[in-house]
């Protein structure tokens, strides 16, 4: 087997990542425990950060999960739907109460979520022309995405947050797209020479 450039068994890849799975996985919560047991958010995105660790584990384990996610897949989505509308509903009842609703119930809803996206995005078909297209300008749109949002924010004050989100994201392919185009001539002009 072949990984990160290095040749290894496969039993000592499964060991080796077990322990990298769970070492990862502890530092991440007990890092955002900290800071929000702490007062301190050091970094910010406490919650979020755990984002990380899932897909850490999910990618880990991605067989179990791709088998899991197949079977009964329609009653799977509406359960998640269902799950995300109460979870949801709750966080935004008891987000206010400090540690159980503000931490712990939004990272019961980011589980929930995932799930449910993952799920319900499974029968897609990953190498059409639409993901292809964002994959070859998603750089430039982790790049640019901070200025088109800020841009529109200047521009338009009191832009609705619906018409907001449907812009910013057009503004910022847009501009991802021309900045790739931008640099694959730069990158011409320059090899030629």
């Amino acid at each position: 087997m072949y990984c990160s450039g290095l040749y290894i068994t496969s039993s000592r890849r499964k060991l080796g990542g077990i322990w990298q799975e769970i070492i990862i996985s502890l530092i991440l919560i007990a890092w955002s425990l900290l800071e929000r047991l702490s007062g301190v958010l050091s970094m910010g995105w406490e919650i979020e950060r755990l984002g990380f660790a899932y897909g850490v584990l999910l990618a880990a384990n991605y067989k179990v999960v791709n088998r899991w996610i197949h079977n009964r897949c329609i009653m799977k989505t509406v359960v998640l739907m269902i799950a995300s509308g109460i979870v949801g509903m709750a966080y935004l009842k008891f987000k206010p109460v400090d540690f159980y609703g503000d931490y712990l119930l939004k990272i019961v809803l980011g589980i929930v979520l995932t799930a449910f996206v993952i799920v319900t995005t499974s029968g897609f078909r990953v190498g059409n022309r639409l993901n292809c297209f964002l994959g070859s300008i998603s750089y430039e749109v982790y790049l640019l995405h901070e200025i088109a949002f800020a841009s529109l924010i200047i521009l338009v004050p009191r832009i609705n947050s619906g018409v907001f989100i449907v812009v910013s994201i057009a503004i910022t392919v847009l501009f991802g797209y021309g900045l790739k185009k931008l640099t694959e001539r730069m990158m011409r002009i320059t090899l030629r020479r």
